[in-house]
Order: structure tokens, then sequence, then C-alpha cells
């Protein structure tokens, strides 16, 4: 922990005359919220993609944005030493190599939160990505990352094709006008009104629209 604080100073200083002072600027503010523990107490009940991602966690690419990158890699760094000391395997992560993950996380992951990266963890320790016999190595620690990335495009893919489906199946025609229940498009308020307005047209009317926007103001008050 010592050396952790030394670390911590030590960035401060860097992004202090880097970026100034900028908005959550220290590294302490992010290793308070970010921290291996305190992210596990937070989010322990984290099991799935959809969960995370309902989060709304800042991906890690706007905390470099904001902080600069120095404190986002001790961040994570700490993350990949709390996996190595979680998992009981001969051969462990180095700091060297803990370093290269961080990097090639911020590099190819960036569009993830801590949330998400928090999750990886937990389920490589669970055997989520296959059994950690040996050793647990760079290429392993990448792997478990692209199998989440392919599982999260899979989620926004079921989600979107459920959207159109919705859409194609929750529409409705009232007088020659389509209405969408989709993102709030369409509601039970709407017909009720068009169909009160319809009330109030001979058998012979046709729609018109001014006449029908002047009714909604009357029937609205």
């Amino acid at each position: 922990m010592d050396q952790l604080k030394k670390q911590t100073v030590m960035s401060n200083e860097i992004i202090k005359k880097e970026f100034g002072e900028i908005l959550i600027s220290n590294v302490d503010e992010l290793l308070t919220k970010y921290n291996p523990q305190s992210v596990q107490d937070t989010f322990r009940g984290v099991t799935t993609v959809k969960q995370a991602l309902n989060e709304n966690d800042t991906n890690i690419a706007v905390i470099k944005k904001n902080l600069g990158e120095t404190g986002l890699l001790i961040v994570l760094k700490l993350h990949i030493l709390s996996l190595n000391e979680a998992i009981n395997v001969h051969q462990k992560i180095t700091k060297y190599q803990a370093e290269e993950i961080a990097h090639q996380i911020l590099s190819i992951y960036y569009y993830i939160s801590i949330v998400e990266i928090n999750l990886i963890f937990n389920r490589a320790k669970l055997g989520h990505y296959g059994r950690i016999q040996y050793a647990i190595t760079m290429p392993d620690v990448m792997l478990w990352f692209q199998s989440y990335s392919n599982e999260r495009m899979e989620h926004f893919e079921r989600n979107q094709e459920q959207q159109n489906q919705q859409f194609k199946t929750d529409k409705t025609i009232v007088d020659g006008k389509l209405f969408k229940t989709n993102d709030a498009q369409f509601n039970h308020l709407q017909i009720k009104v068009l169909k009160a307005f319809r009330e109030t047209l001979g058998e012979k009317s046709q729609f018109d629209q001014e006449a029908y926007d002047e009714f909604k103001k009357t029937y609205n008050k």
C-alpha cells in the first residue's frame, strides 16, 4: 500500500502538470471509486452483460480523456493484480505483464467500463472462460476480453432485433396515419384522442390535420 500511495502522489503531480486542475482530476478520487475492493463490493450482483451495461458506468476512454492515462493505468493494473491474488496458479502475472495488459485493454477495449472489466475478471475466477490450470498469461486475459466483447455485441444485436420486431408488430393505422409504439412515439392516449375526434366527423368527412390539431388542444384541457 505504501508503494501505491507513492504512485498515487506521483501520478497526481504528473496529471496536475500536464492537464492542470480539472474536474475529478486526481488519482485519489479515481482509486476511491474504482479500486478493486470497492468495485467488487458495489457491483457484486452484476453477473451479465445486460446488468453491467445498465449500470451506465463511464467507459475507460472517457476516464482517460478526463484524467489522462496515468491514473487509469494504475486502476487497471490494480484490478489485474487483484485477479492475480484471487486465482491459485503456479505462474502468476508479473507487474510488467500487468502493465502491458492494462495498455492493451485501454487500446483495444476502450469502449467498456470498469464495471464490465470487473465482470470479466469475476467470470474468469469462476472458470467462465475455461479452467485456469498452470498459469495466467497475457493471451489468456486478452481472449477473455475478446469473448466478452463478442457477447456484448451479440447483446446489442439482439436488442436491435427486438426493437425492430416490436416496431413491426406494434403499429396501428388510424385514419390513414401510421403510429408506432416504439420509443414512445405512440400511446393509448393518441388513439383515444383520435377516436374522440373521429366521432365529431360526419360519415363522409375527410380527416383534416389542422382540425385534428385544434381538437387535441381542446381535448387535453
